[in-house]
């Protein structure tokens, strides 16, 4: 037993493991496996299953050709040694490819049915050749598609449904399943004379109301699979629908007794609350799939009753009837409903208070069914106050779980598909429903629910939906959720509802009483990401994002804010091995809290160096998740554009370093897995352009960026293949390097790269996006022509010190300087901070006073006049880009823009709506 054990898990586990055996050895091991079947103490001890996980590997590669001509010889033998190797085959058949098998199909097929048939087999051998015919019928298209095999097997089938024993007939209804699924085309001759007959037998047993888990002898599992035959057939029509084929209208003409028989099988059930599977329920299920197959043709046979014994006094009627009524809505067209929904709507607020737990039940299944799918129309007939109304009522009253279950999800329905329809109509409802979910949801006699977890969601939902003039009546619940958070325990699953639902309050409270609260949310929100965690840190993060959103000064100028970072830091740190969607979270938001400083002129009192240190630690892992190496980057970015140049001097080297080992890495990796993403070739290219964009005033940086980083970067580019490139986002960065190379490196020698680099933004200006149109134009604004070739010209506006003050001497200006060639030709350079413009040397020619000017060895005679405006002169508001930090933050949002959705956590997106900031 053991052997057969350590040999199967070994294969299932590590399959590489096997196929590293020598050959030799594997041969041997195979002959011993098929030897086996003649040992009883062997084969009773899960040999089928050593043969079925090494035949997975081998068949594959026609490498045991010997293992199917075995099996069906032994098949054969009418001892225990048979019925193990029809077990076999079963196994096989479910799991090995059918074109694996093509060549035995019909032996196969040949040997399994001679089992069943064979009047001297036991029930516990027949019952495995069903099995192992059931799984071999999705190979069986060729012989199902000849009319006299096909015949034959539905007569085989189609006799064991008429056993004696139970499990026969169990057994050959799960053929018949099958075979409809996957032959429903061909099943026309067979429905009226044998499917609808067998179905409906099965569902004449007499069901109890138990339920699956009692002995297999229960007569309710015939029921339960007739049910089932029935609705592989529904299924089957739809499916021929919905890939655009007509209906087969099949169902139609014996639609009445179908109806009968599954009705009369519901009434001797019973309805049921659920708790576990039982006729009941599959009646409901059975009921709805005839609904969607036929449409309006099942609610002309049943409306009638239905409106006639909505409010029947007998609870057991009246439970039939509300079912019957959920199962219809879903599958017929509004129109036709609108009787049976105006009855319903008349009828529920006695049924769904009703002294029966079964009436209530289904009365809030019907509801929840038509906020799901007939939402529209409630909203017309402007019955959403009504449904409100008893929701809320049956959430307060708290009669059963069950109903308020489905009532919570009546709400979310609603709110997920209305949306801001609602606005209107639940500003008197707002509260009082938002505290009613919550106290529903704090409820400890509901901990651990489905009823816990679905009414906090629904919660937060309404939360988000609140209108303006209901934002003032979230102060009361604010405190309450704060409160229930510093309550929870530790490693409760309730943190993650509550914190969401925090956030959601966060979000729509006023801003004047979010100011005064700020620092007890702060407080109590960070102690709890520090110490309970629970699976809700992610959350945790995403409240304290909205919290920064809406009251951005009082946050940042916090003085705790040292100890938030340390403690993000700690999540994201590779010690502690945080989810990938954790660490995206936290270094997410430490890139909020620089990108907002930023905004508000306000830089951080952190240790720069340590954050982006701990960042660029994480980028270099090579465990470390695609997604949190992009947004790693993007937040060192984000630091080195918030804080001065002369700040983030130390930071150069560093992320220098670890760009270099990313793209070496990438470039020298053999295989997919170790090559950059799009995600992360974008995060590349824009950390890079932040480098450029910042340090390109300073001496040290550009002298060696241009001689050695500058190739490598360009290689990189030219490295990346169409697909990466073709992505927007890649695309839209792309271009903007580009561009931020040639504008602050014009000294740079990109001659060799030159033919990618147009080539980038030929595709950047093709492309159907706006933004990226424009960035493509704006880089080719900053590459200069000069005879036909494309040059990069260093230019300083050198300023006379004389009579000047020394602030008048560093200021500097942006200029346009038109060159005129005696060639007709002209040349353009946009002029920033300071520049000098050398076009030849010049010389004073004796006996005149006029100026001659040696020509360039590189171009024709050149005469310029340079009009330069004082730098007193220009107005302070002339140019947008007159504070560095707020250049500095346009030109990174040129690619990316940082976006938060309902959850918290940080996406990196384009978009279109920074255009208009960026283009100067």
């Amino acid at each position: 037993l053991q052997a057969c054990l350590q040999l199967k898990n070994v294969i299932q586990r590590k399959r590489e493991c096997w196929v590293h055996f020598d050959h030799n050895l594997r041969e041997q091991i195979k002959a011993s496996l098929i030897s086996c079947f003649s040992l009883t103490h062997v084969r009773s001890i899960g040999l089928a299953q050593v043969v079925h996980v090494v035949a997975e590997v081998e068949l594959h590669t026609n490498s045991w050709p010997q293992l199917i001509p075995s099996l069906l010889q032994l098949a054969a033998d009418p001892n225990d040694v048979g019925g193990v190797a029809v077990q076999t085959l079963g196994y096989i058949c479910q799991s090995v490819q059918p074109d694996v098998l093509e060549a035995h199909n019909n032996q196969i097929l040949t040997v399994l049915v001679h089992v069943i048939r064979r009047e001297d087999t036991s029930i516990e051998r027949k019952l495995l050749g069903l099995s192992a015919l059931q799984s071999s019928l999705t190979f069986a298209a060729l012989n199902f598609a000849r009319q006299n095999e096909r015949n034959y097997l539905m007569q085989v089938i189609c006799e064991c449904t008429e056993s004696a024993h139970m499990e026969i007939r169990l057994a050959s209804l799960q053929c018949l399943c099958t075979i409809v699924s996957l032959y429903y085309i061909l099943m026309e001759d067979y429905l009226a004379p044998a499917i609808w007959p067998i179905a409906m037998s099965a569902l004449a047993s007499s069901p109890c109301s138990a339920t699956t888990t009692t002995s297999c002898h229960d007569p309710s599992l015939l029921v339960l699979q007739g049910l089932e035959l029935i609705n592989s057939v529904c299924d089957a029509e739809v499916k021929l629908v919905n890939d655009g084929d007509e209906g087969t209208g099949w169902i139609e003409p014996v639609l009445p007794h179908l109806l009968t028989s599954v009705t009369q099988a519901f009434m001797e059930a019973g309805p049921t609350i659920p708790l576990d599977w039982s006729v009941g329920q599959a009646t409901q299920v059975t009921l709805r799939l005839l609904c969607l197959a036929t449409g309006e043709a099942v609610l002309h046979h049943v409306l009638p009753g239905i409106l006639s014994n909505l409010e029947h006094s007998d609870a057991m009627v009246q439970s039939c009837v509300l079912t019957c009524t959920a199962a219809v809505l879903e599958g017929t067209q509004q129109q036709s409903l609108l009787p049976l929904i105006r009855a319903f709507l008349d009828s529920t607020p006695v049924t769904i208070f009703s002294q029966s737990a079964k009436v209530r039940y289904h009365s809030s299944v019907v509801v929840c069914q038509l906020c799901l799918h007939h939402h529209t129309y409630l909203h017309n007939l402007n019955t959403i106050p009504l449904i409100l109304d008893i929701i809320h009522k049956s959430l307060h009253q708290a009669l059963d779980q069950n109903s308020m279950e489905q009532c919570c999800w009546a709400l979310r329905y609603l709110v997920e598909h209305l949306g801001e329809k609602l606005e209107n109509m639940i500003t008197s409802e707002f509260l009082p429903l938002a505290e009613t979910l919550h106290q529903v949801a704090i409820n400890p006699l509901i901990q651990g629910s489905s009823l816990e977890k679905v009414s906090y969601e629904c919660l937060i939902s309404w939360l988000y939906l609140c209108p303006a003039e209901c934002g003032p009546h979230l102060q009361t619940l604010l405190p309450v959720l704060i409160h229930t958070i510093q309550c929870l325990p530790n490693q409760s699953p309730a943190l993650v509802y509550t914190v969401s639902a925090l956030a959601a309050t966060i979000s729509k409270v006023p801003e004047s009483f979010l100011q005064d609260q700020c620092q007890l949310v702060f407080s109590v929100v960070c102690q709890s990401l520090r110490y309970k965690g629970g699976g809700a840190e992610e959350e945790m993060v995403g409240a304290l994002a909205r919290l920064m959103e809406r009251v951005p000064h009082q946050f940042l100028t916090s003085p705790v804010i040292q100890h938030l970072i340390s403690i993000l830091l700690e999540k994201i740190s590779p010690e502690l091995d945080s989810p990938a969607n954790l660490t995206v979270a936290c270094t997410g938001f430490i890139s909020d809290v620089y990108r907002i400083s930023c905004d508000l002129q306000h830089t951080p009192g952190l240790d720069h160096s340590h954050v982006t240190r701990c960042l660029l630690t994480l980028c270099q892992m090579n465990t470390c998740d695609e997604s949190v190496r992009a947004v790693s980057l993007g937040t060192v970015s984000d630091i080195i554009l918030c804080i001065e140049c002369h700040a983030a001097a130390n930071l150069l080297a560093p992320t220098l370093q670890v760009l270099a080992n990313i793209v070496q890495h990438h470039q020298t990796s053999s295989s997919a897995a170790g090559r950059l993403s799009h995600e992360g070739v974008k995060a590349v290219i824009e950390t890079y352009s932040t480098l450029i964009q910042v340090f390109h005033p300073i001496d040290e940086f550009r002298e060696p960026f241009a001689k050695s980083d500058l190739e490598r970067l360009c290689m990189f580019v030219e490295g990346i293949d169409s697909a990466t490139r073709a992505h927007d986002d890649v695309l839209s960065v792309l271009c903007g390097l580009i561009g931020d190379i040639h504008k602050y490196l014009p000294e740079a020698d990109l001659d060799e790269f030159s033919t990618c680099l147009q080539s980038i933004l030929h595709q950047g200006s093709q492309s159907r996006e706006t933004k990226i149109r424009r960035i493509a134009r704006w880089a080719r604004d900053q590459i200069q022509t000069v005879s036909s070739c494309t040059v990069l010209k260093k230019a300083r506006v050198e300023t006379d010190k004389n009579g000047m003050e020394e602030e008048e001497v560093t200021a500097s200006s942006s200029f346009r300087v038109s060159l005129s060639c005696s060639s007709s030709q002209f040349i353009t350079q946009n002029i920033e901070e300071s520049f000098t413009v050398n076009l030849g040397s010049k010389q004073k020619n004796s006996g005149t006073s006029s100026n001659n000017f040696q020509a360039d060895v590189n171009c024709n005679y050149v005469e310029a006049t340079i009009c330069i405006p004082s730098a007193k002169t220009q107005p302070a508001d002339t140019t947008p880009f007159n504070d560095v930090r707020q250049l500095r933050k346009l030109g990174k949002r040129r690619a990316v823009l940082f976006e938060e959705n309902l959850d918290g956590k940080k996406l990196r997106d384009d978009s279109d709506d920074m255009e208009e900031n960026y283009f100067i």
